[in-house]
Formats: structure tokens, C-alpha cells, sequence
């Protein structure tokens, strides 16, 4: 499945929806001052407990440049960039980001730098707080794990990574069976081009692309960290809809991998 272009449809015919799925926030919203407002709170209030979250795992830890990876429309690397962060995103939507830049701008905010893909961004390139949520469970796995790694690579010494991604579904007693089965036909038709866009016609929504839900193997992702020396880890466990998900906030330490206490 290519998720890119989904998401450069998103960018194009959506952008604010496809990050708040919330049916308010469909079409151009941007020229409604209230909507805007209401849009940006979400993500005020986001940034605000992730940042509270942060400071309980390192209480001296002061960050100066974050980097947030499927930025969007900005409805973070806003709040974050408010707080005095020098703030930069990676989107593959080039609409996303050109709508992002203008959300920074008419706020009077800057931005570092705004690209598509993290091999855009300075190859030395390191930044104290590196962030993602409700992104990477909407690309494919196997890519998601390489891309965890090279945001992993992006994290400073003694820098912290903030990501967020899903691992199961909350349905999963034999009750769920029969649903869970009918949404697996129900997902083959409406990946399937032309029928897919008459099924979505017919059930009276915009004929969007279908929003990847993928599940991490944690054991991979812990195994991931600790070889890249990560050892001060925090978790918060997220519930959206059906998917069960985890928000890892991970410090990197040049120490040994290991806590030799133990």
C-alpha cells in the first residue's frame, strides 16, 4: 500500500480532518477563526501534558530544538514552537506543509526547517527533543521500524524521543469475531479502487483514501532503543477507538546499555 499518496490526497482535499478526524474540521476551515481555534486547542493541550510528561522523566532536562515527524497542518509544532522551541517537521504532504508554514507565520512563529522526508533534513542534523503521534501507525510496519530508527539517530545526547504508535486492537474476545472479520471485508473492498470509491460514494462519505491502522511488535521497538542506548523509559498508554497504543518517552544516554544496578 503506498501511504504517500494517500496522504498527499489528505494534504490537498483535507489536511485539517485528516489529522482530527472530527467531521467540524471537514473541508477549509482555515478562513473560520472560531474552527481554527478550536483545532489549535487540541493540540495546545496535547503539547502541554507530553511536555508535563517529560519533565517527570528528566526534571533538568531543558530542550531547545524538536523535530516532529508527520507534522501536518502544524497543530503541534505550533504549541510546541509557542513554548520557545525552535521547532522543525518532516510531512509527505507538500500542501501539509505549505499550510503549516502559513499556521507558524500568521502567529509570528519561525521554523526551522519544513521538509518531506527525514534525508531532506541536514544529514548531521541532531535535535533534543524528536517527536511523532498518530503518525507512524498509519505507515506500513516494516517501514514504520525504519524510520523509528533513523529518528532514534536523530536524538542528541542526552536527548529525548517522544513516539507514539499502536499495537493491538481491543477487540479481541471471540464476541469481536464476527465484526472483526465483516471490517477485514469490508477494508479489501474499499482498498479496491473503483469499487472501493463507489462503496464510500454510496455510504454518503468523501471518497477518501482508507487510513492504515498498523500494529508494532513492542518487544522490537524495546529491543530497538536499548541497542541505540536508550535506558530512562517512560510509557502512556493511548485508546483510540479500537487501537491500543503506547506513547514512548525515551532518553538517550552514552552510558552502557545495561543499568549495572541490576
Amino acid at each position: 500500500m503506498n501511504t504517500d499518496k494517500h496522504w498527499q490526497y489528505y494534504g490537498k482535499n483535507c489536511p485539517y480532518w485528516s489529522v482530527v478526524t472530527w467531521d467540524e474540521f471537514k473541508g477549509d476551515i482555515a478562513s473560520d477563526g472560531e474552527l481554527l481555534d478550536r483545532f489549535f486547542f487540541t493540540g495546545q493541550e496535547y503539547v502541554r501534558n507530553i511536555l508535563s510528561v517529560v519533565k517527570s522523566v528528566n526534571p533538568e532536562f531543558k530542550p531547545s530544538t524538536l523535530l516532529d515527524f508527520g507534522c501536518g497542518v502544524g497543530r503541534l509544532l505550533v504549541p510546541f514552537a509557542e513554548t520557545g522551541l525552535s521547532v522543525s517537521g518532516v510531512d509527505i504532504s507538500e500542501d501539509m506543509l505549505r499550510i503549516a508554514e502559513g499556521n507558524l507565520s500568521s502567529r509570528g512563529l519561525k521554523c526551522g526547517q519544513l521538509v518531506r522526508a527525514l534525508d531532506d533534513l541536514p544529514a548531521e542534523g541532531k535535535y533534543d527533543l524528536v517527536h511523532s503521534y498518530i503518525v507512524l501507525q498509519h505507515i506500513p510496519v516494516n517501514r514504520g521500524y525504519a524510520i523509528i530508527r533513523q529518528l532514534l539517530d536523530r536524538v542528541s545526547r542526552q536527548g529525548i524521543a517522544v513516539l507514539h504508535v499502536t499495537y493491538a486492537s481491543e477487540r479481541i474476545s471471540a464476541k469481536w469475531l464476527w465484526p472483526s472479520i465483516r471490517n477485514l471485508l469490508l477494508n479489501v473492498i474499499v482498498r479496491v479502487g473503483l469499487l472501493g470509491r463507489i462503496y464510500r460514494t454510496l455510504k454518503g462519505k468523501i471518497a477518501n483514501p482508507p487510513m492504515l491502522i498498523g500494529k508494532y511488535s513492542l518487544n522490537k521497538l524495546f529491543a530497538m532503543l536499548n541497542q541505540e542506548r536508550f535506558n530512562n523509559l517512560h510509557v502512556c498508554h493511548t485508546i483510540h477507538g479500537d487501537n491500543m497504543g503506547i506513547i514512548i518517552i525515551a532518553q538517550r544516554h552514552g552510558a552502557s546499555q545495561y543499568d549495572e544496578r541490576f
